[in-house]
């Protein structure tokens, strides 16, 4: 009982850290801007990935022992991706950190190659990125907010 209580706990922790980074997120958004994914939340992550929606793992195409961590928690923590939700993992210290979004407030843009989306010039995006350099673009398309991780070059 005493562990069931504890699980719950921690759930609704996850879940207010979550809102609070999507509040944030609303709360500085301003359509066609870049900002750092540090203002945002006042913790120096490691890495930082997305999961998009329909995925349930990060690709690990340069073997990064990180990377494995990450994917081993989601798959300690049975995470299915499905149409409606998206996430950031995030490592700091050896642990992990997901924080899932409804696609419904934000989305997060992740077929950039086919689109006809104009990126800022100095921006790179990139599914994985270190918090010091990670940067979020915000932008509108046909009156949905999304965004697009990656770094400022």
């Amino acid at each position: 009982m005493i562990i069931l209580i504890l699980i719950i706990l921690a759930r609704n922790l996850v879940f207010k850290m979550e809102n609070q980074l999507q509040i944030e997120l609303l709360n500085k958004w301003k359509d066609n801007s870049l900002i750092k994914f540090t203002n945002l939340i006042n913790k120096d992550y490691n890495r930082i990935c997305v999961i998009n929606p329909y995925e349930s793992n990060i690709d690990n195409d340069e073997n990064s022992n990180e990377i494995n961590q990450m994917n081993s928690y989601l798959k300690k923590i049975s995470y299915v991706g499905d149409e409606k939700n998206w996430a950031f993992v995030m490592s700091i210290d050896n642990n992990i950190e997901l924080f899932e979004f409804n696609r419904g407030e934000i989305d997060i843009f992740s077929s950039i190659s086919n689109s006809k989306i104009k990126l800022p010039d100095n921006f790179l995006p990139n599914k994985c990125v270190n918090s010091k350099s990670g940067f979020l673009y915000l932008f509108e398309n046909e009156k949905r907010k999304y965004i697009i991780l990656g770094e400022v070059k």
